[in-house]
């Protein structure tokens, strides 16, 4: 199984994180854990003429895909407000969910798309940029939703923009635009930004835990837990072993 991630246009790059990937055979069963995540995906699953799309909300559970066979699998990762902001659908309506995307009228056609075979990416991601920079065309100025995509490209989460609102109208209009409220959004942003210092090898998890933003090792280690299912330790030893893999966070990493 290969996992690969594709940048987007210039002119798309505040709005999808990247086109991504993921191919081979399964044989009888890969199964891959899928971590909680501040961004939402449009999901093509592809199986020789049989065509499956989904919308993946943001949420703040693991889950896991078990794939068998021949796996084809497309993707479009937005960055948290972007999908609001290109559809103007609440997030909110997606929040721990996989819903099947001809269900929710945004007119992405999984047959035209691979209406050229499924091998050939650079023509799927081609008719995907022209979908969205015509749809961006009908976009209006939505500060929240700006201030979203900047802090989440820096993993950073800043509170002084939202000064403006009271608690009760910050979570509604953050929900509504990312699909999750401010505290979840919050730890969400704050264990991959973990992963990410974990994963160059170099921090204690002491140092992790501080630099991350959590309360000591013993908070950080239940948190990882609870958004992965598994330890720090589990985590980065089951990917070295390649004995778990992690969607969005694929093998040979180190």
């Amino acid at each position: 199984m290969i996992y690969q991630e594709y940048q987007p246009i210039p002119k798309l790059k505040d709005i999808i994180r990247c086109y991504w990937t993921l191919n081979g055979d399964a044989g009888s069963g890969v199964e891959y854990t899928v971590i909680p995540d501040y961004c939402m995906d449009i999901i093509f699953h592809v199986t020789d003429s049989n065509y499956k799309s989904y919308i993946a909300g943001a949420g703040d559970q693991y889950y896991k895909l078990l794939h068998k066979g021949n796996v084809v699998m497309f993707g479009v990762r937005f960055y948290p407000g972007a999908f609001f902001k290109l559809f103007g659908i609440p997030a909110s309506k997606f929040y721990n969910r996989l819903e099947d995307l001809d269900d929710i009228g945004l007119n992405i056609k999984t047959s035209n798309l691979f209406s050229n075979g499924y091998n050939n990416i650079p023509l799927c991601i081609q008719k995907l940029n022209n979908l969205f920079l015509k749809q961006m065309q009908n976009i209006t100025q939505d500060h929240i939703s700006d201030e979203l995509i900047h802090n989440a490209k820096h993993l950073n989460f800043d509170h002084s923009f939202l000064d403006y609102y009271s608690s009760k109208t910050f979570n509604r209009r953050l929900s509504e635009r990312c699909g999750i409220g401010s505290q979840c959004f919050k730890n969400i942003v704050r264990f991959h930004k973990s992963i990410s210092l974990m994963l160059t090898g170099v921090y204690s998890y002491s140092d992790v835990a501080y630099t991350s933003g959590y309360y000591d090792q013993a908070h950080f280690i239940k948190s990882f837990k609870d958004h992965s299912g598994f330890t720090p330790t589990a985590f980065c030893d089951d990917i070295k072993n390649n004995s778990v893999q992690f969607l969005q966070y694929p093998l040979g990493i180190f």
